[in-house]
């Protein structure tokens, strides 16, 4: 006889006949009835164990000699128990992402799942994994697992539990379209909590505006001819943060001048050679203007300052160390100041 684990003695004898029959010596059958017991049975113990089933002789039936055992035996196995692993929720915790559950059992076992939302029994879902709804947003989820398998008693365990979390809307994050130098312009941001933190930077082109980090900014006159938008970070807690970028404003005028480098090439630096400044800067409608010096006095040409983007170096210029100072202008803006490094002009050969 198999039976389940943890089946109780009295259950298994229940399983046992209740009567056997003899046959005496002159050839007669009758009909005994048998009292059962399983020594040394547990049941929670899986394995084989041997049942006695021990019957008196009937009425005019006499024992023999050597004595006849009075008992009949049966074998009696207790199966294993189902079993399965610790059922694991995890992934994607937000609206819209997929959580997934991870369990196994034995082959000739059945699992059957049963979601919730909180203490809502989510009947559509019924797999090992499910795409969170809107209704899940700050909701706890978990699942119950039955592990089944016929004749024997069912194993349930349940997952972890993970909480959804919700999500932060926006329904508006605008800057105006336009606007000029010396105007306070303001960001236009509505969003769902009301009461989530905000984190705003403003940005130039791609470089952040230092200090620029509230709803508002007044624009200066590097803003002009410039792109701003403003990066907003939204967050609170039980809600999954969120990043945001504003509608893009174009400040009017022209761009605010640059230099981003003023070079002055050494080859060719001796009596005869010319050394040209190389000025990369922007924009290319910006006024530049050049000064060279020599040590730290003007260089003079026929007794007049050098004030051209190049040089014709003579033989008075040897061992000298050359330096030109740029300046690079444009209206309504400061002017840009750059030197370019140091030539030691050399003798010739």
């Amino acid at each position: 006889v198999s039976v389940a684990h943890a089946t109780s003695e009295a259950d298994v004898i229940a399983q046992l006949p209740d009567t056997t029959t003899v046959t005496d010596s002159e050839g007669g059958v009758h009909q005994v009835a048998l009292n059962w017991s399983v020594p040394g049975y547990d049941r929670l113990t899986p394995g084989a164990y041997t049942a006695e089933g021990a019957f008196l002789l009937p009425q005019g039936v006499t024992q023999s000699s050597p004595l006849t055992p009075l008992t009949v035996e049966a074998q009696i196995e207790v199966r294993e128990p189902v079993t399965m692993t610790t059922p694991v929720l995890g992934g994607n915790a937000k609206v819209g992402g997929t959580l997934t559950l991870t369990v196994s059992a034995p082959s000739d076992a059945t699992l059957t799942y049963q979601w919730f939302r909180g203490t809502r029994y989510l009947s559509t879902v019924q797999g090992t994994s499910y795409t969170l709804q809107a209704a899940d947003a700050n909701q706890d989820i978990s699942v119950k697992v039955t592990a089944a398998r016929a004749g024997d008693a069912s194993l349930v365990k349940y997952s972890n539990h993970v909480i959804v979390a919700d999500q932060i809307t926006v329904q508006a994050k605008s800057l105006p379209a336009t606007a000029a130098v010396g105007d306070t312009v303001a960001l236009t941001l509505a969003h769902t909590p009301t009461d989530a933190s905000r984190s705003i930077q403003w940005f130039r082109g791609t470089a952040a505006i230092a200090g620029a980090t509230g709803l508002s900014y007044t624009l200066t006159a590097a803003d002009s001819g410039q792109d701003l938008v403003a990066k907003i970070t939204l967050s609170k807690t039980g809600y999954d943060p969120v990043t945001h970028y504003s509608t893009h404003l174009l400040v009017s005028g022209p761009p605010a001048p640059s230099v981003k480098s003023a070079t002055l090439a050494p080859a060719g630096a001796h009596p005869g050679g010319t050394l040209t400044v190389a000025l990369d800067y922007t924009p290319s409608t910006a006024n530049v203007t050049y000064q060279w010096y020599q040590g730290i006095s003007l260089l003079r040409s026929n007794n007049q300052p050098v004030t051209s983007a190049a040089y014709t170096l003579t033989s008075a210029d040897i061992g000298k160390d050359l330096v030109v100072k740029v300046t690079v202008t444009a209206d309504g803006f400061a002017p840009i100041v750059r030197y370019t490094n140091h030539v030691i002009v050399t003798p010739a050969g």
